[in-house]
């Protein structure tokens, strides 16, 4: 866990990224209805895809070092 590349620090990126969507979402919304749950998904989905897109780059630029 003490390595940057470790996954744990993407999962726990992503989850904070949600939680600061989630309330930023919520106390600007008049009403927290299916809209705000629709985006809550859409980002989520954007954002794990960008996660895991990093994670594959990474790897490939360090498989190309060696």
């Amino acid at each position: 866990m003490n390595s940057p590349s470790h996954p744990i620090w993407s999962l726990l990126r992503l989850t904070i990224l949600m939680i600061v969507l989630s309330l930023i979402l919520y106390f600007n919304a008049s009403d927290f209805d299916a809209t705000e749950i629709k985006t809550l998904t859409q980002y989520f989905l954007a954002a794990a895809s960008l996660e895991g897109g990093v994670a594959v780059v990474k790897s490939m630029i360090s498989k190309g070092k060696e």
